[in-house]
């Protein structure tokens, strides 16, 4: 069997996931020093003797198991990897748009260098996706900011004005201290798009009372580009005149 398995308890829940040998992908697939360390992102290739596993670890007995994901309510996952190894995150919230992450990765104590080697490629390999998964979850945050405080603005300020900059830059970590010599990081370049009487999909007769608002975010990380994009849709007649018209409450 090569599936997901998923179980919910509560507010928790288990999932379970079949998975790929990573030493037996093609080689243009993998990188010159995981050949070498032999090891990667799922851990060290050469997995430890461990003994049985319990009988809650990869309960849908997929073949080949890939992972076992145990996410406790409220921030705390246990991820079990097939070669023998297992990581933990924390999640915490600093504030209404900042978290600390705190990843820790448990192996079998190394007996030789090879061993101690691929256990620090894989920590290594943790580190950078947990860094590119960052950038995405930053960029992510931006253009939900953007869009929540674009619903406050009304339909003259949106449409008829230059109250919404066209474009924005925004970095990874703004709180740095710039003046001591700290990074503030990844620049994101964004845009706002505003249109209006849009093309609506079916066709609708209130068109003329709507606009589509697009931000755009993008950035480079480790030479690569990459980009997010989030649209959605404000009505003239829509929550804005809640919070600007004295005569409706909410």
């Amino acid at each position: 069997m090569n599936g997901t398995w998923v179980f919910l308890e509560g507010p928790h829940r288990l999932v379970s996931t079949g998975g790929v040998k990573e030493w037996e992908l093609p080689t243009e697939m993998l990188s010159p020093v995981a050949m070498k360390a032999r090891s990667g992102l799922f851990g060290p290739w050469d997995a430890p003797d461990v003994g049985e596993l319990p009988a809650g670890v990869n309960p849908a007995r997929c073949n080949p198991w890939g992972l076992d994901s145990f996410q406790i309510w409220p921030n705390f996952v246990i991820l079990i990897w097939q070669p023998g190894w297992y990581l933990t995150y924390h999640y915490w919230p600093t504030s209404y748009n900042t978290h600390v992450f705190d990843g820790n990765l448990y192996f079998v104590p190394s007996k030789t260098p090879r061993e101690r080697l691929a256990r620090e490629h894989a920590a290594a390999t943790f580190k950078e996706y947990g860094l590119q998964d960052g950038n995405t979850l930053e960029a992510t945050q931006i253009m939900l900011e953007y869009m929540e405080g674009i619903r406050l603005y009304n339909w003259d300020q949106l449409t008829q004005s230059n109250w919404i900059p066209s474009t924005f830059v925004r970095y990874y970590y703004p709180l740095a201290d710039t003046n001591s010599g700290e990074s503030q990081g990844i620049p994101y370049y964004g845009t706002v798009t505003i249109v209006t009487n849009p093309v609506l999909n079916p066709t609708a007769v209130y068109s003329a009372n709507m606009a589509s608002i697009t931000v755009n975010v993008n950035w480079t990380n480790a030479g690569y580009p990459h980009g997010r994009t989030m649209t959605t849709y404000v009505a003239r007649n829509g929550i804005q005149n809640y919070v600007y018209s004295g005569t409706n409450s909410l």
